[in-house]
Order: C-alpha cells, then structure tokens, then sequence
C-alpha cells in the first residue's frame, strides 16, 4: 500500500501533463509507464552505502545570473483580486490565491523568464494582446522543458515589464501555479503528504541528497530549479559549500528567491542550509523537492504555439 498509493499518484500526475497539457495521449502513457517503473525501481532497492565520499559532491560554487531587483516580479504573493479582469475563472484562481498564495507559478514565471525571455528595450513596445501571447509562450516553453527564445521589445527587464503590465503576469502566475500543483507537486504527493516513506532516517537521508543533487545539476546547466519546501515554493538561483580541511562538505546553503517578498537587492535572497556529517550519511535540513517541470518526450514542445 505504501509503495501502490505514491506510484499512482506519479503516474497520474504525469499523465495528466501528457494528455491535458501536451494533447497526446502517447506522450501521457509513455510518462505514466516510465516513471511508474522508475518508482519501482527505487521502491524495491535496498540502499547499501557505507559513506559517501563528499569531496566528490557539489564540487564547484554556483551563482547563476540572477538580478534580485530586475528579474523579479514587481508584486508578492498576495493581492491578485482586482487583477484579474473579467474571466471567471480567474476570478476564482485570485480569491484562493489571496488566502492560500500562488507560490509556485510566480516564481515559474520568474524562471520561464530567465530561460526564454530577451529583452529588446530600443524596439518599439508590443500591444498588450502580444505581450499576453508572448509571456504564455515563455511559460508553456518552461513547462514542457522546451528549447526556446521569446523576444519582448520596449521593455528592459522582468521588473519593468511587470511595473507596467502587472494584470498580465499575475494572471499567468495564477494560472501556472494550478498546473504545477497538478502535474509536478500532486506525484510527490506520496512522500510530501505522508511521512511514512521518509520516516527511516536512511531514506530521508537519500531523498535530501537526491534533491540537491538535482538542484545541483540544474543550476549547473544554467537553470533556476523550483524547490518546494513544506507549502511553499520559492527558486534557486546559486550553491555554495563550505567544507572542512581536508574536503569534506560541513554546510551546503542555497540562495533562493521567495515570492512572498518583492526584492529590491541582492540582499533579499534567502539562504537556505544544510549540515552534511563527515561520512555524508547525515544530512540536517528541511525536506526539500525539486519540482521543476521535466519532459521524457519533449513531445508537447510541438504545440507551442508560434508567432
């Protein structure tokens, strides 16, 4: 039961982004079967590590190109009713978003912007009808782990398009936090809800590594990996380690950005730390998840729509 529960609920999360966001239904049986063998995989496998050697861990700093102030949003996470225009149906996103937040499509947008977004300042700006289509672009590019450049012109950076046009990047942050939580927080819903899974300190071990690692590899490809940390969602944008005098990793601290605040400086990033024992088979921290939208397939890149 503890294994069946988390296997379906990744497989329905995944296939829910296969078919409704992509509109192929192979592209969903073929991440349903994939990740479900992989949870297999590593529900039947019995770690048997004596130590691990952190001289070899996270092995170079990170700072990716992050400005605190022009690459984020004008607003935080709250105040989204009366921005929301007409539709009824973002009139509902706003109303929940007030009480409960929308954590993890700001900072979706923020990184969709980071990884698609040019800005052409000297150009000519773009009606807002264009800007709507573009900044969806930008963020279906994000979500189906697309290769991709979106071009805004008259505008410098995501601060100042957000200062002018702030009704259409709340509701694109309204819309993509309820895809996230659909298809990349519900199939962690078997280990973020239950603490059964992580309750063996070996397995919760295991799970933090394995997400700071995959933190690791993203941000050393140049992306800015979403990390869901209890009920909130914020992005990373560096790593840095400090380690002991022979090598060993003694403290891993990430630097994010939290939505919940509207940054002004570098100074408003937060850290967040981790405490690694010498034989690297205690991790101190808070639970962490990478949720950072990933494609097997690439298939739903297809049906982004195109200028």
């Amino acid at each position: 039961m503890d294994t069946a529960y988390p296997l379906f609920l990744v497989g329905f999360g995944a296939f829910y982004k296969g078919v409704y966001m992509s509109n192929f239904f192979l592209n969903g049986i073929g991440i349903f079967i994939a990740m479900s063998l992989l949870l297999l995989g590593l529900s039947f496998s019995e770690a048997n590590d004596s130590g691990i050697d952190t001289r070899k861990l996270f092995t170079k700093e990170i700072k990716n190109n992050f400005d605190a102030y022009e690459d984020s949003l004008c607003f935080s996470n709250h105040g989204f009713k009366g921005h929301t225009g007409y539709n009824p149906y973002l009139r509902i996103l706003g109303q929940i978003a007030d009480s409960r937040g929308a954590c993890q499509g700001m900072v979706g947008v923020a990184s969709a912007f980071k990884s698609h977004v040019i800005f052409r300042p000297k150009k000519k700006k773009m009606s807002k009808t264009t800007l709507r289509r573009r900044i969806m672009r930008a963020v279906r590019l994000h979500h189906n782990d697309c290769q991709g450049t979106i071009y805004i012109d008259g505008y410098t950076s995501l601060k100042n398009l957000c200062q002018e046009q702030s009704d259409l990047l709340r509701q694109r942050s309204l819309t993509y936090n309820v895809t996230l939580a659909i298809t990349e927080i519900l199939p962690k819903s078997g280990t973020f809800f239950w603490d059964g899974p992580l309750s063996h300190p070996e397995k919760l071990n295991r799970h933090l590594l394995h997400q700071l690692t995959s933190i690791y590899q993203d941000l050393n490809k140049g992306q800015y990996p979403l990390m869901l940390v209890h009920n909130h969602v914020t992005m990373v944008t560096g790593m840095s380690v400090e380690r002991d005098t022979q090598g060993y990793i003694r403290k891993l601290i990430l630097k994010h950005y939290d939505p919940n605040v509207v940054m002004s400086s570098a100074q408003d990033l937060f850290d967040r730390t981790y405490s690694f024992s010498r034989d690297g088979m205690e991790i101190s921290g808070t639970l962490i998840w990478n949720i950072t939208p990933r494609s097997l397939t690439h298939l739903g890149c297809l049906l982004v729509p195109r200028d």
